[in-house]
């Protein structure tokens, strides 16, 4: 809407239709052992290689899943996502830690508000 005498400034359309680099997230981090560890979002390439892993285990094993790989392929999310969280340590962690910071890791990179307030009521487990 306009007041008498002004001109409405019409906003031309630009030929860029996303632009990747105003695609900005807030940083989240995880706590562990008093330490914050930043959630990076997963790489095309980490994620190729993590279904390339799933692919050869279940050629293997004739087609069977089972939590074997999904443990494995937690531990690969969380190690390609938090780097500064060395693999031996989360091999180390209870199986609820390594369920609940894949849900986290998961929302992190996914922007699922209603995933992340529920993983951050852990009351630090």
């Amino acid at each position: 809407m306009t007041t008498p005498g002004t001109q409405e400034v019409i906003q031309v359309p630009s030929d860029i239709l996303l632009n990747l680099d105003d695609v900005v997230s807030e940083d989240q981090y995880v706590q562990f052992k008093g330490a914050k560890h930043l959630i990076q979002a997963p790489s095309v390439e980490a994620y190729l290689v993590l279904l390339l892993a799933k692919r050869k285990f279940l050629r293997e094993n004739g087609g069977v899943e089972d939590e074997y790989i999904q443990a494995q392929q937690a531990i690969s999310l969380i190690t390609s996502c938090i780097p500064t969280i060395p693999g031996d340590e989360v091999k180390k962690m209870s199986l609820q830690k390594l369920q609940k910071l894949t849900v986290v890791i998961e929302a992190a990179t996914g922007n699922n508000d209603e995933v992340v307030e529920e993983a951050k009521d852990t009351k630090g487990e």
